[in-house]
């Protein structure tokens, strides 16, 4: 089981790094940088060695990166650019994300701190046992280890609970924060809560929003939902196709006025 670590390195040397002077002196400098530090902070989040993904084999499209940094697709798109021009970010064949030279930013030495600690524990839970007195031991020392274990695995579960509430908590409030319209928090959270169960509907519900913030952009006219109606019906928005419009030609005033009275001509030679 990985250690669950809630922080990463951001050195004070930070802005002194070549590649973050480079990409400060481009458009929108303070913005790429703001998504690195969130791809950062999202990498820590996952801690999979720097890789970046929504589940195994499942990599975040620029669409969910942009729903998820609340950023413009096309900033998103050019930032992404930047970081594998400058092997930043490298991608595996299955198109997965993973931060170049993760060490970097990853707080190793914490990592090593906490396993040795456990090591430790472990050294000295076995010598206790070993100054237990002969006849009472291998009983004693059963009995223990069954209720040890009881007791670990008790721990292990409510660990694992809560981990996936926390879990499931941060990710309602990163699409929340997406969602154009928000209000109603709370009832959002319980449709979020009912109907966001595995990773494929995490995946799922975040294809539903960009697909529906992108018929809002092209739909102007529309009001965007109140959250706990969208959320409560979100899975609509999944395979949702936007209809494609017809284009017709525009006819200048002119020309109309031009082809009715051609029209009319037309009709009177007839008539004749």
């Amino acid at each position: 089981m990985e250690v669950e670590v809630k922080w990463i390195k951001l050195l004070t040397r930070f802005f002194d790094d070549e590649k973050i002077k480079l990409i400060e002196a481009m458009p929108d400098a303070d913005t790429i940088i703001v998504i690195w530090v969130k791809l950062l902070t999202l990498a820590g989040k996952k801690n999979m060695n720097g890789y970046i993904f929504l589940a195994e084999n499942i990599p975040y499209t620029d669409e969910m990166l942009s729903t998820l940094f609340n950023r413009p697709l096309n900033t998103i798109r050019l930032a992404l650019d930047i970081f594998k021009k400058f092997k930043m970010v490298k991608f595996n064949n299955d198109g997965i994300a993973k931060i170049a030279n993760w060490e970097k930013h990853q707080n190793i030495e914490g990592l090593d701190k906490i396993r040795e600690q456990g090591r430790l524990r472990q050294i000295k839970h076995r010598e206790k046992f070993k100054q237990l007195p002969e006849k009472a031991s291998n009983v004693t020392v059963t009995s223990h280890n069954e209720t040890e274990e009881k007791r670990r695995d008790k721990k292990e579960i409510k660990k694992e609970n809560n981990k996936e509430t926390i879990q499931k908590k941060e990710r309602f409030e990163e699409i929340y924060k997406s969602y154009p319209n928000r209000d109603s928090k709370k009832k959002a959270e319980e449709h979020f809560n009912a109907s966001v169960k595995a990773d494929k509907d995490w995946q799922d519900i975040n294809t539903a929003l960009v697909k529906y913030k992108k018929h809002l952009a092209i739909e102007t006219w529309l009001t965007p939902k109140s959250a706990s109606t969208w959320f409560n019906n979100w899975r609509d928005w999944v395979d949702y196709v936007e209809p494609q419009k017809t284009s017709q030609k525009f006819i200048p005033i002119s020309e109309q006025i031009k082809i009715e009275r051609e029209q009319e001509r037309k009709q009177k030679e007839k008539s004749c």
